[in-house]
């Protein structure tokens, strides 16, 4: 599929290349189903009853750091949870694996994000210190 646009002879033509450029980018955006926006969101889920929120204000942190326009929440939820989602797409579930994410590959993730590539779910830290009682 080919798109020619032509504009009017009352626009300049720096205004038409860019009006050109705007339209193909969103055209290519619709036809391969992906977003136009270039929103980051990062949403963690940590458990207040399992102490987790250092954890997340550390990742977060993090994050904020090295990807700052990326927006990040922390909100408490679920007992036992540290779920992380980025763009509403879930890459790591403490409910699931029962550990927390190796922080670095979320912020590859967050990464891939912000670049339009796919994200992944991500590695786990090891348990060291876990204690049943």
């Amino acid at each position: 599929m080919r798109l020619i646009l032509r504009s009017g002879e009352h626009q300049n033509k720096c205004h038409s290349r860019f009006e050109f450029s705007e339209t193909r980018r969103t055209v290519h955006a619709m036809a391969s189903g992906k977003e136009t926006s270039n929103k980051l969101h990062v949403d963690i889920e940590y458990c207040n009853v399992c102490n987790s929120e250092p954890q997340c204000v550390e990742l977060a942190s993090i994050i904020r750091a090295q990807i700052p326009e990326a927006e990040v929440v922390c909100r408490t939820g679920r007992r036992g949870s540290f779920e992380v989602q980025i763009n509403d797409t879930l890459v790591h579930s403490k409910l699931g694996s029962l550990a927390f994410p190796q922080y670095e590959d979320v912020v590859q993730n967050v990464r891939n994000a912000r670049d339009g590539l796919p994200v992944n779910r991500v590695a786990e830290q090891p348990i060291t210190d876990c204690v049943v009682q």
